[in-house]
């Protein structure tokens, strides 16, 4: 096995020596790869921390309305609310 690892190396050495604009053409690619997945990780980062954002502040605002008491006199609330045709004083339930 440590032989066949031994042939391995000495092989690749060979191949540097005899094709060193091939390797380094190899690495560049590599490294704009590495450049293009790192810009995309920031930008899916970025876009994590704005929905984690945005639901602290839908979470806020449901807890807000969740404390409101409503006092709409009864028939006065558009259709579709939830608590047409419910008590004078509906509350939302979430």
């Amino acid at each position: 096995m440590e032989n066949d690892f031994d042939e391995l190396t000495v092989g690749f050495r060979r191949w540097v020596i005899t094709n060193p604009s091939e390797l380094k053409g190899h690495v560049l690619i590599q490294c704009k790869d590495a450049k293009n997945l790192d810009k995309r990780l920031e930008e899916l980062l970025a876009r994590i921390a704005s929905l984690e954002k945005n639901i602290n502040d839908l979470m806020e605002l449901k807890n807000t309305v969740s404390g409101l008491e409503c006092t709409v006199p009864h028939g006065t609330v558009p259709h579709g609310f939830p608590w047409v045709g419910g008590s004078p004083t509906p509350c939302i339930s979430w």
